[in-house]
């Protein structure tokens, strides 16, 4: 696990890792830190194959740049959002199967063990089912 600096007061370590994930709801309103570069916070949350949700990395601290990572519950990753300096991260994704999603921010640059950023999970129902549309046969 990353060491946590005297006045870090992130309450979700050790998360440091996909073992290590901290279990959230999937309408979460997180408010956590990167204490050093070398931390990374890592949070897993359910859903469903076809579910939908928008994540959201915002509030970073002046002097650093934080990204934003998807892994699925197999380990695999899936999407990411690396915009640059204090720019929002943001994630729009549509769940491929059932399980515990992962959600991991790293340092690309910086690190404030004072001033939290805001991690924000929003679930946006379901995707469509597909319709069948099958030929109506009528006697004539």
């Amino acid at each position: 696990p990353t060491p946590t600096p005297s006045g870090c007061s992130d309450i979700y370590e050790p998360n440091d890792d996909f073992n290590s994930a901290i279990l959230i709801p999937p309408d979460a309103n997180i408010f956590s830190f990167i204490c050093t570069e070398q931390d990374t916070d890592w949070f897993k949350f359910p859903v469903r194959a076809g579910q939908i949700f928008d994540i959201y990395l915002a509030g970073m601290p002046p002097g650093v740049d934080y990204d934003l990572w998807l892994t699925d519950p197999q380990g695999h990753q899936v999407a990411s959002s690396t915009n640059s300096g204090q720019t929002d991260e943001h994630i729009h994704f549509t769940a491929a199967m059932d399980g515990l999603y992962r959600i991991t921010i790293t340092s690309y640059t910086g690190a404030d063990p004072l001033n939290p950023y805001r991690l924000e999970l929003l679930p946006k129902g379901d995707s469509p089912k597909p319709t069948l549309y099958l030929p109506l046969l009528l006697d004539r």
